[in-house]
């Protein structure tokens, strides 16, 4: 039996994944260095109408920022529902090794962008790591393979 999967669906996740894809870019323009993972619904596939998309952000841009002031500095590149988690390097290295992160991760991880070779660490906690042009390619596939309902 084939997979039904609303067309909408599966073209607004290509969509997100395209806005994520420039906001990284902008990112990178503002702070320099960074890494941005999608993790969550969006990067699993199970998202819904309602879903957030849930973001890691990694720059040394952070350093000596309180933690709730972060956002001033990322908002304006962000897409609409975003919601980032916004870690210094050191930071980041701590927490993406607590079991709930390795837990989180291990369900899947989209690589915007790496700039501080967070893939290695990544795969040392058994996340499943997939690229976004792989998860391109799937929904691309998705849309011409499968059942579409409106």
């Amino acid at each position: 039996m084939p997979v039904r999967i609303p067309r909408k669906r599966l073209e607004h996740w290509l969509q997100v994944l395209r806005e994520l894809r420039d906001a990284a870019q902008r990112l990178a323009k503002q702070l320099g260095k960074v890494s941005v993972l999608l993790h969550g619904s969006y990067a699993r596939g199970d998202f819904n109408l309602w879903s957030d998309v849930d973001l890691i952000i990694v720059s040394e841009a952070f350093n000596d920022i309180r933690p709730l002031d972060r956002y001033e500095l990322v908002k304006e590149s962000l897409p609409d529902r975003a919601e980032p988690i916004l870690w210094t390097p050191k930071e980041a290295e701590a927490l993406l090794q607590k079991p709930a992160w390795r837990q989180a991760l291990r369900r899947g991880v989209v690589v915007l962008r790496d700039d501080y070779s967070l893939t290695k660490l990544l795969q040392r906690i058994g996340a499943k790591i997939i690229e976004p042009e792989d998860l391109a390619k799937k929904i691309q596939e998705l849309l011409s393979q499968t059942t579409l309902i409106s």
